[in-house]
């Protein structure tokens, strides 16, 4: 099991715990908890243009499959090649 976080986790108090009743009186929207959404990007006109996003996600995907590879090739040898 893991380890159990609390408020001072965090130094914006982002961790903590919250029931059921307080999802469902939001409607399950649990971004509108506001210690947990990220006010730095709530602006729409601060967004990364969207050809570098893609750019850096295939990016970020490719070195993770390469990882993966690396990781299948130690355990099935004969996959590697």
């Amino acid at each position: 099991m893991g380890v159990q976080r609390g408020k001072s986790d965090s130094a914006d108090a982002r961790w903590r715990a919250f029931d059921i009743d307080d999802v469902k009186a939001r409607d399950y929207k649990i971004d509108t908890f506001k210690w947990i959404r990220d006010d730095e990007s709530d602006d729409p006109n601060d967004l990364a243009d969207p050809t570098e996003l893609l750019v850096g996600a295939l990016s970020e995907l490719q070195l993770a499959i390469a990882e993966i590879q690396k990781l299948q090739g130690l355990i099935e040898p004969e996959a590697a090649e």
